[in-house]
């Protein structure tokens, strides 16, 4: 089926996330009034470290992110996707599958894991909307797109069978996703709870990932975490 196909190439997924990515470094710009210092998502702030050793800072260490990503996309679409047209009429069902996707996921995470913590907590809608999809940008960027990837590319390289090393990938991604909301400055204090939420959470959006790419997985992962502030 074509929806399902186009919607899971790279570059499909790369397009379809920049509306979300551009309302949330608005948003963030205005509210914390600096494209540099402020409020921001930690695998946000991650990747804008990295980039700030090389002299690039604020919005233009987020168009290099962006430009390096799509060009790099375009070559992987240009060799493992033959059809040429994006599909992008099919963006408003993507939207939908997401928001499907994050009442499942919502409701497995509260069946699994009774009275979880709530995760994000604010009173002001556009602020949660808004770090909600800079989590489903720069998280799953960081820990799916990237870190869950290069797990799966390095054991697909053993003897191991492809299914076990996906396993092991997804475990492996997930226990990092978890761990690192209780290290650093903002970290919080750990809780076997809302790790094992966050761990059964990512595991989840780890398989989600595999079988329809990043951008509904980004959708999802948004939707989600809104959610959990107001359902």
């Amino acid at each position: 089926m074509k929806y399902f196909s186009k919607t899971q190439s790279p570059l499909f997924s790369m397009i379809a996330v920049i509306p979300m990515a551009l309302f949330y470094e608005i948003f963030v710009f205005i509210n914390n009034r600096s494209d540099i210092n402020g409020i921001r998502n930690g695998a946000d702030i991650l990747l804008k470290r990295i980039l700030v050793k090389f002299g690039f800072h604020g919005f233009e260490a987020t168009i290099l992110l962006f430009l390096v990503l799509f060009i790099l996309v375009s070559i992987v679409h240009k060799i493992h996707f033959k059809h040429k047209k994006l599909g992008l009429e099919f963006y408003p069902f993507i939207i939908i599958e997401s928001i499907i996707y994050s009442f499942l996921l919502y409701f497995i995470t509260r069946y699994v894991i009774s009275n979880v913590a709530v995760l994000m907590i604010n009173s002001e809608t556009v602020q949660i909307i808004s770090y909600s999809l800079g989590a489903g940008v720069y998280e799953e960027l960081v820990f799916r797109a990237i870190l869950l990837q290069s797990f799966f590319i390095l054991f697909r390289n053993t003897s191991l069978n492809p299914w076990v090393g996906r396993i092991i990938s997804l475990i492996l991604s997930s226990l990092v996703f978890a761990g690192v909301h209780y290290i650093g400055n903002f970290g919080e204090v750990f809780n076997f709870i809302t790790f094992l939420a966050r761990f059964t959470g990512g595991m989840l959006l780890g398989i989600l990932y595999f079988f329809r790419g990043f951008a509904i997985t980004s959708y999802t992962h948004a939707f989600y975490d809104i959610l959990l502030i107001y359902v």
